[in-house]
């Protein structure tokens, strides 16, 4: 082997681990991107869960308060609508756990039968 197909292999062979440690790098960055993603969503429904735990009380209160005669109608609907939009950030936050674990899942070589 001639000097320069010594140094042109040597080259290849530096890049080509170059390229591997890239590779090693990015995958072990998205493993982590996806583990944190995990945790940051199932913090936000337990979030969401109480947010919506919270709303129903309040409607209830305010239902009560209604039958009492001590608030208006228009603080029950203030109510219901707070209810309404707990519920749909509990949905959203399920979903995003829900993406999230099946990108760790498919990041970790699991995917559903096709």
């Amino acid at each position: 082997m001639s000097p320069a197909n010594k140094r042109e292999f040597h080259l290849k062979a530096s890049q080509l681990e170059m390229q591997y440690q890239q590779e090693l790098q990015d995958l072990n960055y998205e493993i982590t991107k996806n583990r944190t993603e995990i945790l940051n969503t199932t913090g936000n429904i337990q979030s969401a869960e109480n947010s919506l735990s919270l709303s129903r009380t309040l409607w209830q209160s305010q239902f009560n308060n209604y039958k009492l005669g001590t608030v208006t109608y228009s603080a029950i609907l203030d109510a219901a609508a707070t209810v309404n939009t707990a519920e749909q950030s509990y949905v959203k936050a399920v979903y995003n756990y829900l993406m999230a674990y099946y990108n760790f899942k498919k990041m970790n070589g699991f995917e559903s039968s096709k």
